[in-house]
């Protein structure tokens, strides 16, 4: 008898273990929002990954204000959802004001309640705390900034592409879509303006590695070594990575500015194919070193300092610096 009992307690113990580890490969959120009722709501998903960022785009369909999706992933996503019903004239469905927009972590589900309010805004928290809860909760300190950008995105696709928006062709012109842009690209700066304020205020919070993400890779580089080790090494460390990387090739490039052949090359140390630091100012004597990257490079880029000359050949650049 014991050893029946033994037999099933470990069988239950396998299936919630089993259970268990099969839900950390995938990403699931339920959602209710009031005034939903059983639309079909659009969706698009993506991986955390500035490299293959390729986002997949479904549809369900709620339930009575209610909806859940679950899928599986190899890594963390990005989520958009917004109902059809707040689809205005065929603009982006991923717009801020009327979608929801949400960071999943694998084996992590959210549960996510809110509204619509007069078919211009959807209003939603999450109960998790998450990055994005953070998120939502500072959309909502925003509020009345996304739904002047949305309404100015939605007027300029009816002067681009609606007739039936507008009321006479007089008001079709190019002053008008100036205007609007002008309009647009000031809001735009007032919400950039608003995320750098929180970032400089919020260093430890994973929000803010967000908001450097989205950001221009000059404001990425002075902000990012003041993010916490902890950030630095969250849920975005793969493609914070990625966009660091991009900002040294950036810096790269701008020092290249203006360098011609001949030049000497400032000091720099790099690791060789053993891993050791090798500095340019340790090789004297007239040595020469090859640099190779790996990577398809246009025609048009830079020389790094100090180029003596280059050769490309399979997608590969070949660097010859000049030690003395």
């Amino acid at each position: 008898m014991k050893n029946i009992l033994l037999l099933i307690t470990c069988g239950l113990l396998m299936t919630v273990l089993c259970s268990f580890d099969n839900e950390r490969n995938y990403v699931s959120v339920r959602v209710e929002i009031k005034g939903l009722g059983d639309d079909t709501v659009y969706v698009s998903h993506a991986s955390f990954d500035f490299d293959s960022m390729k986002s997949i785009n479904e549809t369900v369909v709620a339930n009575n204000d209610k909806f859940q999706l679950r899928f599986p992933a190899e890594e963390n996503q990005i989520v958009w959802f917004q109902p059809k019903k707040l689809v205005k004239y065929d603009t982006d469905y991923s717009n801020d004001a009327r979608c929801i927009f949400l960071m999943l972590e694998l084996g992590k589900p959210l549960d996510i309640i809110g509204k619509i309010e007069n078919s211009d805004f959807l209003s939603y928290m999450v109960k998790q705390k998450s990055v994005s809860s953070d998120y939502a909760n500072e959309r909502q300190q925003i509020k009345t900034l996304l739904m002047k950008l949305d309404s100015l995105k939605i007027l300029l696709y009816c002067h681009y592409f609606s007739p039936e928006c507008y009321q006479s062709p007089a008001e079709k012109n190019d002053a008008i879509i100036k205007s609007l842009v002008s309009e647009m690209e000031e809001l735009k700066q007032q919400k950039y303006e608003y995320q750098f304020s929180y970032v400089n205020k919020n260093l430890d919070k994973e929000l803010s590695a967000f908001y450097l993400l989205m950001s221009p890779l000059d404001e990425f580089g002075k902000y990012y070594p003041q993010l916490t080790e902890v950030v630095r090494n969250g849920i975005f460390q793969k493609i914070l990575n990625q966009k660091q990387r991009n900002y040294e090739r950036h810096i790269l490039t701008q020092q290249a500015k203006g360098i011609v052949q001949g030049m000497i090359a400032s000091d720099f140390t790099l690791q060789n194919l053993e891993g050791e630091s090798v500095s340019l100012s340790s090789l004297n004597g007239g040595k020469y070193i090859a640099l190779v990257r790996a990577l398809p490079i246009p025609p048009q880029a830079a020389k790094p300092p100090g180029v003596v000359r280059n050769r490309r050949h399979l997608g590969c650049i070949f660097y010859s610096f000049s030690a003395t």
